[in-house]
């Protein structure tokens, strides 16, 4: 099987070696793996990983991408791909699945299935990150603005230390399992508790904003003055 997986910034995460090791090693038993990363440098971390090939891509950029694409098909020869795992960015759940469920409707014709899978918080740098860039923007920002959220951020962020965060181990093992399906399902989800997404989706919107505010631990918080 010939699988691509472009990524966007550094090898960590669902993108990092040890993740692709463990799809390699126990899961996809010699199977081609096409790794997007973003340097040469984030390339060398994937060197030893048997049956990996980093490609340096920005799926920000259509060059970079199309050279990536032809590099691909240079080595596969004409063969084509069996799957291609978008794990590249931030998506938020709405956007994403409108996107792919008119990405299915589009691809039927052709036999191509579109899933999704729909991981739980996980246990990678994008939290820190994050919380970094929050610092930064609140560090400039208008302190009588930054006031009317204060209380909202910090409830926010001893929500977030407290989230149980999956290994990024176990969200690639549902990868594996949704493209080695024969008949894989359109949504699949990753990691402990990831079932109830789908389901607080559906609640009526008012019961759905409660639900969210109490995880992210705003249901009781005033506004600032």
């Amino acid at each position: 099987m010939q699988l691509a997986r472009p990524g966007l910034g550094e090898p960590v995460g669902l993108a990092r070696p040890r993740a692709l090791a463990l799809d390699l090693d126990q899961a996809f038993g010699g199977d081609r793996v096409f790794a997007g990363v973003r340097s040469p440098a984030d390339a060398a971390l994937f060197a030893g990983v048997a049956g990996v090939t980093p490609l340096t891509v920005d799926v920000t950029d259509p060059d970079s991408v199309a050279s990536a694409a032809g590099a691909v098909g240079a080595a596969v020869d004409g063969g084509g791909l069996d799957a291609l795992v978008n794990n590249a960015g931030l998506i938020v759940e709405g956007p994403l699945e409108s996107f792919s469920v008119a990405l299915r409707v589009e691809l039927a014709p052709w036999r191509i299935p579109v899933v999704v899978v729909e991981p739980t918080g996980t246990r990678t740098p994008v939290l820190s990150k994050a919380a970094e860039a929050s610092a930064k923007a609140r560090a400039v920002a208008d302190p009588a603005l930054v006031a009317l959220y204060e209380r909202q951020l910090a409830a926010a962020a001893e929500a977030s230390a407290r989230m149980s965060l999956a290994d990024p181990d176990d969200i690639a093992k549902v990868l594996v399992k949704a493209v080695h399906a024969r008949r894989p399902k359109a949504l699949w989800t990753a990691g402990r508790g990831a079932g109830l997404l789908p389901t607080i989706g559906r609640l009526p919107t008012g019961l759905s904003d409660r639900v969210v505010a109490r995880a992210l631990g705003v249901a009781k918080i005033e506004a600032g003055a």
